[in-house]
């Protein structure tokens, strides 16, 4: 199932909190953009529709949405902190090149029996995998002049 805002509100709703214009207006951006937004990105779309809503509120929003399991924050280490509606466990593969970011049906919370015993840790409390690299859109770059990397075909 994928992300619905109606199912943010009523979340919000269950959770006695209140369900305001800037909320709401933060639900639809997050339905309306590309996968894995930054706050940036959707204080952007909300501004197209209430342009005095600020970025602290946008942030605050998405905080209040984490807290109610609606989104996960995804540091993916390119910058600003991407975030992510799809709160099922999965992995991502971010694209080194173009900053692409793909959800990845693997989950990595079968690795948290190994993270506890090998840091003998108490609590794990979750998992973040990515992978990185260079994805099908983008092109390999051109050898150097003079060289020929023989695991490249012809």
């Amino acid at each position: 199932m994928g992300y619905d805002p109606a199912r943010a509100a009523e979340t919000f709703r269950l959770r006695r909190l209140r369900i305001t214009p800037q909320r709401l207006a933060v639900f639809e951006a997050l339905a309306d953009l590309p996968d894995h937004p930054t706050a940036e990105q959707v204080h952007a779309r909300v501004v197209l529709r209430m342009p005095h809503v600020t970025l602290k509120t946008v942030y605050s929003v998405l905080r209040d949405m984490e807290h109610a399991g609606l989104v996960q924050p995804l540091p993916v280490g390119s910058g600003a902190v991407r975030w992510d509606v799809q709160v099922r466990a999965h992995a991502h593969f971010v694209c080194t090149r173009c900053g692409r970011l793909v959800d990845l049906p693997v989950d990595p919370t079968v690795l948290l029996p190994l993270a506890r015993r090998r840091v003998r840790a108490r609590t794990v409390d979750g998992a973040v995998l990515v992978f990185r690299g260079r994805c099908d859109r983008c092109p390999d770059p051109p050898a150097p002049q003079g060289f020929e990397d023989p695991g490249r075909s012809r």
